[in-house]
């Protein structure tokens, strides 16, 4: 492969989605361009009889995959580089421009390129939320991985739903090696927004949103699940939600990501999906014919 060929493959492995208006749910768009029907269901098949926090660690291992394949396009493209160089260059792509400008590179790539850094930093979030008396829920790519099939993500998804003396008890805990704005993150708690943590030592993000005040969400957070990752234990959104919470972020942003995510979620639990929970409540998410269209789609896979 050509060098830029290779650096651009890192790059689109961590960034890069399909945003095409308004894609068709389609069974041929939502598998892989490089995938059979039929292989997408074995795979998903195999991915079944592991366990959620199985899954979980495959999602944390391909994102840390990610980031090597990305240092390995950055050492390819620039070998005049010395290490600080390819660390400041791999944030610039891992996190994007904003937030690579908060990353210290005091231990540089030792660091980086410590596997299971997106682990750890996950731990210590979960670890701190949990001493401080703060519930939380992991969501996103990583939940769609316990429930479906794991992928490699750039960050973190973590829903918080703190008090503000649990806030600023956390605010406490936090270890020094993270960048952190407390005045964001009091913030996102009164306008129920969202804030980030970044591992400067890593380049590694968090992104905590805080849960949103409606009836949904509140059904969503109190429905988690409590997963066993090997070393510690998260709360994880269940399957239907992370189902609607991908049809409805597929609504806002037209990524046929988000479709496939929601599709490998239906087929690999296919046989204990509660879809009259699902349709109420895609009815008030307004996802009603998105999430019809999962269902024949994920009929289809079936019984490809």
């Amino acid at each position: 492969m050509h060098e830029e060929e290779g650096l651009h493959y890192a790059e689109s492995a961590v960034r890069a989605e399909d945003r095409s208006e308004k894609p068709p749910f389609s069974l041929d768009r939502a598998i892989p361009a490089d995938t059979t029907r039929d292989a997408f269901v074995a795979q998903l098949e195999a991915l079944r009889r592991k366990t959620p926090g199985q899954r979980l660690r495959m999602s944390l291992d391909l994102s840390e995959a990610a980031k090597r394949r990305v240092v390995a396009g950055v050492r390819q493209r620039h070998p005049a580089y010395d290490e600080q160089e390819v660390f400041a260059a791999t944030s610039q792509i891992w996190l994007g421009g904003e937030w690579s400008q908060s990353v210290a590179g005091e231990k540089g790539m030792d660091s980086m390129m410590d596997e299971d850094d997106q682990e750890r930093l996950l731990e210590e979030v979960i670890r701190t939320l949990s001493n401080a008396g703060v519930p939380h829920m992991l969501c996103g790519s990583h939940a769609s991985g316990v429930w479906g099939q794991p992928r490699s993500t750039v960050d973190v998804d973590v829903v918080i739903d703190p008090g503000a003396t649990q806030l600023e008890q956390w605010l406490k805990l936090i270890p020094q090696n993270w960048y952190l704005s407390a005045e964001t993150a009091r913030a996102a708690l009164a306008e129920r927004g969202m804030f980030n943590v970044v591992d400067t030592a890593t380049g590694e993000k968090a992104d905590l949103i805080v849960r949103k005040n409606r009836p949904f969400s509140r059904s969503e957070f109190e429905r988690r699940a409590r997963v066993d990752a090997g070393g510690f234990q998260v709360d994880v959104a269940q399957p239907e939600d992370v189902i609607l919470a991908k049809l409805e972020w597929a609504a806002a942003t037209s990524s046929q990501r988000q479709h496939a995510d929601a599709l490998a979620v239906a087929v690999a639990n296919r046989d204990s999906l509660d879809w009259s929970y699902m349709e109420r409540w895609s009815r008030e998410l307004g996802v009603g014919e998105g999430l019809e269209l999962l269902r024949k789609t994920a009929e289809q896979a079936e019984g490809s």
